[in-house]
């Protein structure tokens, strides 16, 4: 059982390498795209956060002067 494993791994070595070459970059790939998205999710929040730090509410003080 173990020898006729070995013999069909032997036999598939190169489709077996080129496998887990695929799954290899599919998975750095996913990686890469998923901290994109989380840098531009952090961007969007901190630019917002931004915005609304010079966005002064009115008061009813102001409101009365209108």
């Amino acid at each position: 059982m173990i020898a006729a494993s070995r013999r069909w791994v032997r036999r598939n070595r190169t489709n077996l390498a080129i496998g887990a070459g695929v799954i290899g970059v599919g998975y750095l790939a996913g990686q890469y795209v998923l901290g994109k998205i989380q840098e531009a999710r952090q961007r969007m929040s901190e630019d917002r956060v931004a915005k609304e730090k010079y966005v002064f509410p009115r008061s009813s003080v102001d409101e009365n002067r209108l």
